[in-house]
């Protein structure tokens, strides 16, 4: 992605969800977010829009109750269900993306995630085995095959 040249990169936060923002509790209104915590796994050069989609993503599945590597297998095998497909759209045209762009950009999302989890990969249960790394890989390796990087 960092070759393209319609890739751009900002400071991103890396852990954005909602246990690392802070809510007003202001009863009767509706909540205004007031801070952002834990900026440890923050840098700079991240893909506009990895945030969003990382909040949209992790939230998404812990309303549906599923991993959120199922919501990224949503996302490349395209079979969305119709209130993800709304926060996708928003994700989508907030931050200019095509619907090939927010592909890539779930993978480097789900490749990330895992870097940060390699050295617990060995002690992992079948179905986190699955969950994380065999339904994923096969999801986005046939996602690829159909969107190869560099063509469009």
């Amino acid at each position: 992605m960092s070759n393209s040249a319609q890739c751009e990169t900002t400071i991103a936060h890396r852990d954005y969800c909602f246990s690392n923002v802070l809510f007003s509790e202001e009863p009767g209104t509706t909540p205004v977010i007031t801070g952002i915590v834990d900026w440890e796994r923050a840098s700079l050069g991240a893909p506009i829009g990895e945030d969003a989609l990382y909040f949209s993503v992790f939230a998404f599945a812990d309303w549906r109750g599923c991993s959120p590597m199922t919501v990224l297998c949503m996302i490349w095998d395209e079979v969305q269900e119709p209130t993800l497909e709304r926060i996708l759209d928003m994700v989508r045209t907030r931050f200019k993306l095509t619907e090939r762009s927010l592909g890539h950009l779930s993978i480097y999302l789900w490749l990330s995630h895992l870097v940060r989890q390699i050295d617990g990969v060995s002690r992992w249960t079948e179905k986190r085995r699955l969950e994380w790394l065999l339904a994923p890989s096969q999801s986005a390796k046939i996602w690829m095959e159909r969107n190869p990087p560099g063509e469009t």
